[in-house]
Order: structure tokens, then sequence, then C-alpha cells
């Protein structure tokens, strides 16, 4: 089953919303990761709810409609007698622990996920020796999608990648995670890499 408008709606509303918490100076400064990930979750609970329509699922968030259920975020749609009937997004970000390891573990639990977009947002510094460049990063867990022996070719991956450069700057990137096992990085004002797959 191809890609769906909604899928790339998205994916396309995640981005454009934290490129402005970026361009609004969120991220100010390395290492305020807890600041961070609240900042991050509020947003995207503000989407879900705002934008889509969804309930969302989050810890630490006061809007939220209910609590981290097995992920950090999720936004869900129930039918009238509270019955999960779809599962858009899940979420999970890691910035305390910047290690390969550390992302990789929070990665996989998007594996076994059955939603329309599952999003992971990390953070890796370009001249840390244990941490790959966001490229290289973004490859390999395309390779954990594409090892995955329930992956999809029409599986939905958004990777966003905060990074900083050696003067202290904050760079967002966004990658699509293939099932093919590779990583297409989302480069600013071109195309998203999602909607080829719309039918």
């Amino acid at each position: 089953m191809p890609i769906s408008p909604l899928q790339v709606d998205i994916v396309k509303a995640i981005r454009r919303n934290i490129d402005l918490l970026a361009a609004n100076s969120c991220f100010v400064s390395p290492n305020r990761a807890t600041e961070w990930t609240t900042v991050i979750k509020t947003e995207l609970c503000r989407i879900g709810q705002n934008e889509f329509g969804f309930a969302v699922g989050c810890s630490r968030v006061a809007k939220a409609n209910y609590g981290e259920w097995l992920y950090d975020l999720t936004w869900c749609e129930a039918n009238k007698a509270n019955q999960i009937v779809d599962m858009s997004l899940v979420a999970e970000s890691e910035f305390s622990n910047r290690t390969v390891a550390g992302i990789v573990e929070d990665f996989q639990k998007l594996l076994v996920a059955r939603a329309g977009v599952r999003l992971m947002i990390h953070e890796v510094w370009f001249d840390r020796e244990e941490i790959p460049t966001p490229e290289a990063m973004a490859n390999h867990l395309a390779q954990h999608v594409q090892a995955y022996c329930h992956t999809q070719c029409d599986d939905v991956y958004l990777l966003v990648v905060l990074t900083w450069d050696h003067d202290g700057n904050r760079v967002l990137r966004y990658f699509r995670l293939g099932a093919d096992g590779q990583a297409t990085e989302w480069v600013q004002d071109g195309p998203c890499p999602f909607v080829a797959n719309v039918p």
C-alpha cells in the first residue's frame, strides 16, 4: 500500500513546526536535554491535537490527553467505544544519552510499532568520536529498518537530528529512513522525500 497523503501531511507538519521552534531559539545551547525534550513533546502534542485532531499520549505535558504509553509520544484515534482504531504517530527522543547504543535502543522500539509515522529525534555532535556523522547515523538506523523482518516498503520513518557545529551553532537535519536500508536527507526547501510515494 502506498504512503498516504495523511502520512505526508504529518511529516510536513512536524518539520514545519520543529523548524519554527529552532528559529525561535528553542535550542539555544548544547546540554539542555530535559528542556528540549519538554518543548518538543509539547509542540508535538499541540500538532497532533490542533492540526490533526488526534488524542495524544505523553508524559510531563499538561495538555496531553493521556500519559506516556509504550512510546515517548503517541497520536491515536479511538472510536466511540474507546477502542484504538489507528495509531498515526509514535515518537522516541534521545537527548540525554548520546551514545550510538542509547539512540539505537530507543529507535528499535519504533521498529515494532504499527503506526502511520515513526519519528525519532536525537542529538549528535560532529566532533565526538563515539558518534558518527548525522549521515552515517541515519544510514545505520535505516539498516535496522531493512533488517527487521516485518518492515514493509511503505513504512514511514522520519529522523530529526539536532547537531552542533564547531562554533556551537545548531543545525537541524531531517532524514527519511527507507526499507532498503538507505537514508535520504530532506534538505531545506527541498521536496519532501515521502511525496513521491503518495498515490
